[in-house]
């Protein structure tokens, strides 16, 4: 049986969105990311409106306290 059987809609869009920012996460944690990866991660950031100060325990949050001094960019509002 598949657990997300008994999901609704909400639920299921809310998992997608966590394993999606986890993976990215994980992904753009590794030495040797790739430049797909990281045009993968912005248009999911600019989908997703994930833009200027983070919030604790987001996925924004988590992306820039993982990268810290690696982003390929300058941060903003921290």
């Amino acid at each position: 049986m598949n657990p997300t059987n008994d999901m609704s809609s909400e639920e299921l869009d809310d998992l997608i969105y966590t394993l999606t920012a986890r993976r990215l996460v994980e992904a753009l944690s590794e030495p040797d990311v790739s430049p797909g990866m990281l045009q993968a991660a912005l248009r999911f950031m600019k989908d997703n409106g994930i833009a200027g100060i983070p919030i604790g325990g987001t996925a924004a949050a988590e992306l820039r306290e993982r990268l810290g001094d690696s982003l390929p960019f300058r941060q903003t509002g921290t």
